[in-house]
């Protein structure tokens, strides 16, 4: 008779473990009530010297930059449809970033992935 063994391998084939810490990963970018399909788009990306933001729909928004660690690299408020971004963008090292946009009206608020080369 063979003895087998414990595996030393995670239980994948099980599926999540509802209530479990390791049932599911986390990007660390919130999710939660809030978040909604608010559409902007920003270019260029990567971005070397601007960046430029622009909204579906006009609304005052406050728009943020944080880089991976969750720290706050520059807020300031979007008044019109069309932002671009130079100085302040000027004291960010090159990596990755994460731009969010909330619209102070209604609270919804999405984001975005930017590269600074």
């Amino acid at each position: 008779m063979i003895a087998v063994a414990p595996s030393n391998f995670a239980y994948f084939r099980l599926g999540a473990q509802s209530g479990s810490i390791c049932d599911s990963l986390s990007t660390g970018i919130p999710t939660g009530s809030g978040f909604s399909a608010m559409r902007f788009s920003i270019y260029p990306n990567p971005v070397e010297l601007s960046l430029t933001i622009e909204q579906v729909n006009r609304s005052l928004c406050l728009v943020r930059i944080t880089d991976m660690l969750g720290r706050l690299q520059w807020d300031g408020k979007m008044e019109s449809q069309k932002m671009v971004l130079h100085k302040e963008l000027e004291n960010l090292n090159q990596g990755v970033y994460w731009l969010e946009i909330q619209d102070l009206k209604t609270g919804e608020w999405a984001g975005r992935k930017f590269i600074k080369k």
